[in-house]
């Protein structure tokens, strides 16, 4: 009984058990516990507008050695940005946020990159290759976690007081940004 399966019959069975994996990996994969309420990325201020930061403060490595602590930029205008050296819209948006940090840096703004990076090097050798001019460092866990990042990159932009004023899920440019900016400012 050696039969052969009808070509139909065998792309058929292919495609639904793609469909099925994809199902069961989004139902497998439940958002990080928290207590706090869930922030949702959305183009413009969206509805985190005004929320406080979901994680007050948090410290890494940058690649220079030194210490970042979120905390020593209490009273500035922040861009959290999430980001990844493998995530191409991440590294298309960098020219626009090496200008951003220009523009802005000398009025008590910057930009912090939370790389999503397996390891500080390839962050590194990212940041280096597209000239960032900002703090970089791998984004701790309980940081990602807190902000449930699902996608790259995400940005969330922080006034003076620690209040998100406008967040984004997806690429941003100067001119997008430049008004919250100024507005927070």
């Amino acid at each position: 009984m050696n039969k052969k399966m009808p070509p139909w019959l065998a792309v058929t069975a292919i495609i639904g058990a793609a469909l099925a994996a994809i199902f069961v990996a989004g139902k497998a994969m439940p958002p990080p516990p928290s207590d706090k309420p869930a922030l949702t990325a959305k183009e413009g201020s969206g509805s985190d507008a005004g929320k406080p930061l979901p994680i007050a403060d948090f410290s890494g490595k940058m690649p220079s050695g030194e210490t970042f602590r979120f905390s020593d930029l209490k009273g500035k205008v922040v861009l959290i940005n999430f980001w990844a050296s493998w995530c191409g819209p991440c590294r298309m948006e960098a020219p626009d946020l090496v200008k951003i940090q220009e523009k802005y840096r000398d009025r008590g703004f910057t930009i912090v990159g939370l790389s999503q990076d397996d390891s500080l090097q390839l962050a590194a050798d990212a940041a280096k290759e597209d000239n960032l001019n900002y703090p970089v460092l791998i984004a701790p866990d309980e940081v990602s976690q807190a902000f449930q990042i699902s996608a790259l990159p995400t940005s969330f932009l922080v006034n003076r007081d620690g209040k998100i004023v406008w967040s984004t899920l997806g690429m941003t440019n100067e001119q997008a940004i430049s008004d919250e900016i100024e507005k927070a400012l």
